[in-house]
């Protein structure tokens, strides 16, 4: 069955019990065939804020955002195994800039019909 969304994009943010966002996406692709992007963005903007406020030195900054990214990771792991035990194939990407502004890109560069948000 043809569904109305036919590309989505999923912020993953949650994980676990605040993961309705992504189990969304998934119920999406199995009822419709809709194609789920994950995406969990490094807010590195704000870490460069921090940075120039002096509220971070730099291996402050530098340390936080492995550890931004590592939390990434996970995140989309574990939708992306959510989705695999569902049996629906969902694309990951870990992006770095600011949340909003990588999300939309992303949704726009690949034609999303929506962005899903918890």
């Amino acid at each position: 069955m043809k569904g109305p969304l036919s590309r989505v994009v999923v912020l993953a943010e949650g994980l676990y019990s605040s993961a309705a966002p992504v189990k969304y996406a998934v119920a999406l692709a199995r009822a419709f065939g809709t194609e789920v992007i994950a995406v969990y963005a490094v807010d590195t903007a704000a870490i460069r804020m921090l940075s120039s406020s002096r509220i971070f030195v730099a291996e402050e900054g530098e340390e936080y955002e492995r550890s931004l990214e590592e939390t990434g990771r996970r995140r989309l792991t574990f939708a992306h195994e959510l989705g695999k035990a569902k049996c629906v194939e969902i694309e990951t990407l870990l992006l770095k800039g600011s949340i909003a502004g990588e999300v939309v890109r992303v949704a726009e560069e690949r034609g999303a019909d929506c962005i899903l948000l918890g």
